[in-house]
């Protein structure tokens, strides 16, 4: 499955955290580090403020936010 496909089913299904699991390994590391850089920026201050972790904190993140931090990734990658 190619960068394009994987886009295009992450834009337009619900997955599960398996299947989005599964899906983000397929991608480039290059993708993989604009997706943890991307949410991690985004997220850690809010989750220092709530006295968490951050890799917890956005390991917690409803899948719907993971999901659209990964589609800017992609794109931001191509």
């Amino acid at each position: 499955m190619n960068i394009s496909d994987i886009l295009e089913l992450i834009e337009r299904e619900e997955l599960d955290e398996e299947t989005f699991a599964l899906l983000l390994n397929q991608l480039p590391d290059e993708i993989k580090i604009h997706f943890v850089t991307g949410i991690l920026i985004n997220f850690t201050r809010e989750a220092t403020t709530k006295g968490y972790e951050p890799y917890l904190y956005v390991a917690s993140l409803p899948l719907g936010i993971k999901q659209q931090a990964l589609i800017d990734a992609i794109r931001k990658a191509q």
